[in-house]
């Protein structure tokens, strides 16, 4: 009898970035050699690498190990996301004494989302009403006019973020030094 989490969890990770977990499969039964194999016979029949599955964003490493009683081995998962959302390949874990077992990977592929969701205390639905939600009114000059505005990260990894103003929007150098501007960010 193997013990091994399932289903393994490798988190959040950005697309294009990539995550790697390790699992401990403990052998509480006996002496015994075990394989992991896709569900789909069309995934089993794409790995062309003996010693790892690689199944949509998942690649799994070793696909075959043997266990003594009481041993344990490390399961390693590196999660490449090439999606966003919630991501899940289904696997089985064959032993050589004809027994198998059913197993999940999972991981959620994420991209960096800020959502406004108040301005100057007001709940507002950004998405729905984008552009006049946060323009300033007309002032006099050397006056000045303030507004309020609440944003969320609404990815699932937590990211410092930090405010740059930059004179010329489509500029090809982007310096963080102090600019003349108009307007000021605090936080």
């Amino acid at each position: 009898m193997i013990n091994l989490v399932n289903p393994m969890n490798c988190l959040n990770s950005w697309l294009g970035d990539r995550v790697d977990m390790a699992f401990r499969c403990v052998n509480n039964g006996g002496d015994g050699g075990f394989k992991f194999f896709c569900e789909r016979d069309e995934d089993d029949s794409r790995q062309t690498e003996e010693a790892s599955i690689k199944i949509g964003s998942f690649n799994i490493t070793p696909s075959e190990f043997y266990l003594y009683a009481g041993n344990a081995i490390d399961v390693y998962v590196s999660f490449n996301p090439e999606s966003e959302g919630q991501l899940q390949e289904n696997l089985i874990l064959a032993c050589d004494n004809q027994t198998s077992e059913f197993y999940k990977v999972t991981g959620y592929g994420a991209v960096l989302d800020l959502d406004i969701i108040a301005v100057d205390g007001k709940e507002i639905d950004f998405k729905a009403n984008p552009f006049e939600t946060i323009f300033f009114e007309n002032t006099n000059p050397t006056a000045e006019s303030r507004r309020t505005v609440k944003i969320r990260n609404s990815s699932p990894i937590a990211v410092p973020f930090h405010w740059s103003i930059y004179k010329e929007k489509n500029s090809n150098k982007i310096t963080l030094g102090d600019e003349q501007t108009h307007y000021r960010v605090v936080p």
